[in-house]
């Protein structure tokens, strides 16, 4: 399975450093974290554990400190995560207008192309988004 990155290639501080680059050289990755991507949708999610653990409480008496604890610890894991999406589809290969247009900083960037056996670490950690039309609610969990 092949998979295609596409870089911007623009400056990232007041230096003029060019992440892209640096990182490719480094044989690194950047992952962008949740907050950077550039949908202010993605990875976002309609928040009722709050009114449900004050429900609990006061209901049925019990005690929610410990799981409002291990919630507060799963959003910082959240927050601090990195992702570093693929197009692993035939349609985005690397002539692919649009993506170059969106990702690659109006065609001034370039596209890497990833190649992943089965029995590559990364390919086991591949994952497909799945988009829909509405936030999900975490109380239909």
């Amino acid at each position: 399975m092949n998979g295609y990155k596409y870089r911007a290639n623009i400056a990232v501080n007041d230096k003029g450093n060019l992440r892209d680059i640096e990182t490719l050289i480094k044989d690194e990755l950047w992952a962008s974290s949740l907050t950077d991507l550039n949908d202010p949708f993605e990875a976002t999610y309609i928040d009722n554990i709050e009114r449900a653990l004050a429900l609990f409480e006061s209901v049925f008496g019990a005690n929610i400190k410990d799981v409002k604890k291990y919630w507060e610890e799963l959003i910082l894991f959240k927050n601090n995560i990195g992702i570093y999406s693929l197009a692993l589809s035939q349609a985005d290969y690397p002539d692919n207008e649009l993506m170059w247009a969106h990702y690659a900083n109006s065609h001034k960037g370039f596209c890497i192309e990833y190649d992943f056996e089965e029995n590559n670490m990364f390919y086991k950690r591949l994952y497909q988004v799945k988009y829909t039309k509405d936030r999900y609610a975490i109380s239909k969990a």
